[in-house]
């Protein structure tokens, strides 16, 4: 398994999660699986409102503005190579859990099936939901790698 980290960017979540689920994409997508996270959200427009949420409540409670907050993650198997949807969110579970993402940060994963290389997208915003703080990135790619080794 290899391992991506896109740069991260403020503002809206709208060009993270349209791209995810196809729109601009390199590839074509019309097999796009959502593999689950901590959202309740299923629409482009329902992800993008609880994706910016956090966003918008540390603005209101701290007055700080949200920095580069989006974090977009891709996890991709060798050609051929498949998981089952459970054995996805597995995976997803012990990535973000490595990062250090909590119940408190919004996250979320859609499975790509158009390619040879089965792959998984991950949305995720670096804000708490309890104290508004930031999550550090500064380990993303060691971490990454460490996992992708493991699984």
């Amino acid at each position: 398994m290899i391992s991506r980290k896109f740069a991260n960017e403020s503002g809206s979540s709208k060009t993270r999660v349209e791209y995810v689920f196809g729109k601009g994409h390199e590839h074509k997508c019309e097999q796009v699986e959502f593999v689950g996270g901590n959202v309740f959200g299923s629409t482009t427009e329902e992800l993008v409102e609880e994706m910016d949420t956090p966003c918008h409540l540390r603005q209101a409670a701290t007055g700080k503005d949200s920095g580069k907050c989006h974090m977009h993650y891709m996890l991709s198997l060798p050609a051929g190579e498949t998981l089952s949807h459970m054995q996805w969110r597995q995976v997803l579970d012990k990535t973000m859990s490595a990062l250090g993402y909590t119940e408190d940060h919004k996250f979320f994963g859609m499975l790509h099936h158009d390619t040879d290389n089965q792959h998984m997208h991950i949305i995720a915003n670096r804000i708490s939901m309890s104290d508004y703080k930031l999550l550090s990135e500064s380990n993303d790619y060691e971490i990454l790698m460490n996992v992708c080794r493991e699984i």
